[in-house]
């Protein structure tokens, strides 16, 4: 008896584990696409603001990253489609939920048999951090950039997604994704 619950959870955790409703399968399953992404370039900088003698400092710290996107049409017919690209990452102190800090849409258009490649960078995104060795304090504000989830939507469906961190892939599939206002993930809009 506890070997069948046992097998049906771990089936139903494989299954909620893909995210993606039949009806998403099916349509991803004959929508003649590829999509390839890569992180391409990051970029930012790392300053010192100021630092005493006894070993307090404050540090500003700006990110961006950038994803090559490469979508083949395989169609017999021109079509649209939509890069939905999220940026994410954690608050400044780090750790916790992973937050959405920047969303970019590209209208592509696409051509039977041929590439479309898009290069997408996020906004700047910072994160400060102040040590007070004396206080035995640390202030941290911002965010920290991690990576970024794209989704290729043709009509109103998801047909293609890209992950950079895998624990995001199954919230991948959700459409729309999350919000930037609130920065949630995988929400229900």
């Amino acid at each position: 008896m506890k070997t069948t619950i046992f097998i049906a959870l771990l089936s139903l955790a494989a299954f909620s584990a893909t995210a993606q409703t039949a009806e998403q399968r099916a349509i991803s399953s004959r929508t003649p696409v590829n999509m390839q992404c890569v992180r391409a370039a990051s970029g930012g900088s790392n300053r010192v603001t100021w630092r005493t003698s006894y070993g307090s400092s404050a540090r500003e710290i700006s990110r961006t990253a950038t994803y090559t996107c490469r979508v083949r049409w395989s169609g017999r017919a021109a079509t649209n489609a939509v890069l939905d690209v999220w940026f994410v990452g954690v608050p400044g102190e780090g750790g916790g939920k992973e937050i959405i800090l920047d969303n970019k849409t590209v209208p592509i258009d696409l051509m039977p048999s041929s590439n479309v490649v898009v290069n997408v960078t996020s906004d700047e995104v910072g994160n400060d951090k102040a040590t007070y060795v004396a206080l035995n304090q640390k202030d941290v504000s911002g965010a920290q950039l991690r990576g970024c989830v794209v989704q290729l939507i043709m009509g109103d469906s998801v047909v293609r997604t890209y992950s950079s961190q895998s624990h995001l892939a199954a919230a991948a599939w959700k459409y729309p994704f999350g919000s930037v206002s609130g920065g949630t993930i995988g929400t229900d809009n």
